[in-house]
């Protein structure tokens, strides 16, 4: 199993999301669809949550005890949608 995880804050969906990139896992894809939500991106050739404070310390709470660490890009994925500020910052790691 991977020990790192890049996430980046990003626009998709019209929401505002966290990518995950790491190398193909299947245990850890499986983990994150089931704890997270997460959904795959083509587009942005990435795995995605929801943004959301809940939903990173529910993942963090599962991969830590495996030795995965989560590591902050300050790299944002996709364009935000013009005209609009969501004022969300990204959830602390």
């Amino acid at each position: 199993m991977i020990n790192e995880i890049l996430i980046k804050e990003g626009f998709h969906r019209n929401k505002e999301q966290l990518f995950l990139s790491f190398e193909y896992d299947s245990k850890l894809r499986y983990l994150l669809k089931n704890i997270g939500d997460a959904s795959w991106s083509q587009t942005h050739n990435s795995w995605y949550i929801k943004n959301s404070e809940k939903i990173l310390t529910a993942v963090k709470q599962e991969l830590e005890p495996l030795g995965i660490r989560l590591i902050q890009s300050d790299e944002y994925v996709g364009t935000k949608p013009p005209e609009e500020t969501t004022g969300k910052k990204f959830p602390a790691l």
